[in-house]
């Protein structure tokens, strides 16, 4: 049987309680989006905010890749470490076209490899996020501020998927950012962190004015 992305949320949570932290501001990106939305969801009491970057709502009518992004996903990954490096150009189809650096790509994929390769990894990867099904029930019933983050030019979870995140969930603040793909280029990161750094700040003062007010 799989693991699903509320295992995943589970040990999120479990680092919260190793770390001594009641509640904290859950970001996440792609599935890690996914798996935040999942931790708000079923431990709510946990979060004190959310924000779902480039992700979707599990609802696969919404956000799917793009033919060609879909193409080199399903790809059997390189099986020697050059091989895998060379690949990594062909990623290129979901990155931000605008900042896309070749040298770059290939020394992140060198030093992910060495870090750790295990290319099981990515089919159990996608078979938790099927195993999981559809968040629409349960993401209109979020009551924690939360941001939605989505690359215009994403070809992997295309922007539909964002898009619909945010109209699920009451409240929420959608960000489409212009020239991103499937990625956060370091150009577009000084703004990703003051967006998302905006966001958290007013999701505490909201929460220490509502302490206040009881």
């Amino acid at each position: 049987m799989p693991y699903t992305l509320s295992d995943m949320a589970l040990d999120a949570v479990g680092l919260l309680d190793h770390l001594g932290i009641d509640a904290a501001h859950i970001v996440g990106a792609s599935m890690g989006g996914m798996i935040a939305q999942t931790l708000v969801i079923e431990h709510p009491q946990r979060a004190r905010s959310l924000t779902s970057v480039m992700s979707v709502s599990g609802n696969l009518d919404y956000g799917a890749p793009t033919p060609e992004a879909a193409v080199v996903l399903l790809e059997a990954p390189a099986g020697d470490r050059q091989s895998y490096i060379n690949d990594s150009v062909k990623a290129r189809v979901w990155h931000s076209q605008r900042y896309f650096d070749e040298e770059k790509i290939k020394t992140d994929y060198a030093r992910s490899y060495d870090r750790s390769f295990y290319p099981e990894g990515a089919s159990r990867q996608l078979a938790a996020i099927y195993a999981s099904g559809s968040r629409e029930d349960a993401l209109p019933k979020i009551t924690l501020p939360t941001l939605v983050i989505h690359g215009t030019d994403d070809t992997l979870l295309q922007p539909s998927g964002g898009q619909r995140t945010a109209d699920l969930i009451p409240h929420s603040t959608l960000f489409m950012v212009a020239d991103m793909g499937h990625d956060m280029p370091e150009p577009l990161q000084p703004l990703l962190t003051s967006v998302i750094g905006s966001h958290v700040k007013l999701a505490e003062w909201h929460r220490t004015t509502d302490h206040a007010i009881r």
